[in-house]
């Protein structure tokens, strides 16, 4: 991502990457990736990587502590709005109760610098959606 703009295109594929690297470090995770943006639309390289950022750290928190065997995840356009979900169906946790350890406070840092929102919900048992927001 060392170009001044990336489009979805090439954000999608990054993400295929992660993702393929990531199943074969991990045994028993469906994934499921869908883009639903027709359009060609570019980010500005910052935008993109904290983007990725995030998206990488949600993956990773997935697989690493929510035990995970399916993540879901979604790009599509909201009026003027990128919107992605991440959503896995792990073991999830109380969010009034959790410590913000570096990841999540980290992704939610990622967002603020590009004005961008995170709005992570989770439920024990029941797994976490982390839905991201932001202009294209």
């Amino acid at each position: 991502m060392n170009k001044s703009e990336i489009t979805i295109e090439d954000l999608h594929a990054r993400i295929l990457s992660f993702i393929e690297k990531a199943k074969t470090a991990t045994e028993n995770i469906e994934f499921d990736i869908k883009q639903e943006i027709s359009e060609s639309f570019s980010l500005t390289s910052i935008k993109g990587m904290n983007i990725f950022r995030v998206i990488q750290e949600a993956i990773n928190n997935a697989i690493k502590y929510a035990e995970a065997s399916k993540i879901n995840i979604s790009i599509s356009k909201n009026n003027e709005d990128l919107k992605i979900s991440i959503k896995d169906n792990g073991t999830g946790f109380d969010i009034k109760t959790v410590d913000l350890g570096n990841g999540l406070s980290n992704m939610e840092k990622r967002m603020s610098e590009i004005n961008g929102k995170i709005n992570i919900s989770s439920k024990k048992l029941l797994g976490t959606d982390i839905q991201i927001i932001c202009k294209l």
